[in-house]
């Protein structure tokens, strides 16, 4: 029921952990708005039900949430 963050790092990037989140149960994703549509034809069933917040910058936005919490 937790909400996976797609963190891109200088040697991974967070979005290649998607189906890995969906086995364990994430019920939201932040994901990047540059890869939007590859993720949602690649995930288009598995993504249903799900909520999805797509935003320039994943690590930013986990700030933003941070701080407004």
């Amino acid at each position: 029921g937790d909400v996976f963050v797609a963190l891109i790092g200088q040697q991974v990037d967070g979005h290649d952990f998607i189906a890995q989140a969906l086995e364990k149960g994430a019920s939201g994703f932040i994901l990047a708005a540059a890869q939007q549509e590859k993720l949602m034809q690649t995930y288009q069933k598995e993504f249903e039900n799900k909520s999805i917040l797509f935003v320039q910058d994943t690590m930013q936005a986990l700030v933003a949430l941070a701080y407004a919490w």
